[in-house]
């Protein structure tokens, strides 16, 4: 069987090949890497399921974990999530600013300081290759 290589893809819990399906339980949407696993002994096609998450957010765990942050988390399946967690946690540090500084007064965990300055231009520059990637590929599409 040939996989369209638009529909298939590594799974990101397992790494194994699949496709993204959707299952609808109790009133939710839950995102399922479908892995073909080859015939059984009476031909039928088999199958394994890995969870990604739901379709949304996870309502409990994002009300719960990380309300003073307001960051919510996301499905396994959402490939940008990770530079949406950035946005609500640099927004979060700029917005308290001075608690931070306490905290790490009191935890004399200053090195902290520096690690994440360090961390944060790494991935500034990063950031920038990718914007200056989209902006030539915005100016191709606009000719």
């Amino acid at each position: 069987m040939k996989r369209n290589p638009l529909e298939s893809f590594a799974c990101p819990r397992c790494g194994d090949i699949g496709s993204l399906t959707t299952k609808a339980v109790n009133g939710r949407s839950y995102f399922y890497m479908k892995h073909y696993l080859g015939k059984d002994e009476n031909g039928r096609s088999k199958y394994k399921y890995c969870y990604l998450g739901p379709v949304d957010e996870y309502l409990y765990v994002s009300k719960t974990t990380h309300p003073r942050e307001a960051i919510p988390l996301t499905n396994m399946a959402n490939l940008v999530r990770d530079l949406e967690y950035l946005i609500a946690l640099s927004n979060f540090i700029t917005q308290n600013a001075s608690a931070l500084a306490n905290a790490i007064r009191r935890s004399k965990r200053y090195y902290l300081v520096d690690e994440t300055i360090k961390a944060v231009e790494e991935a500034s520059q990063a950031l920038k290759m990718l914007s200056e990637m989209f902006e030539e590929e915005k100016m191709i599409e606009e000719i």
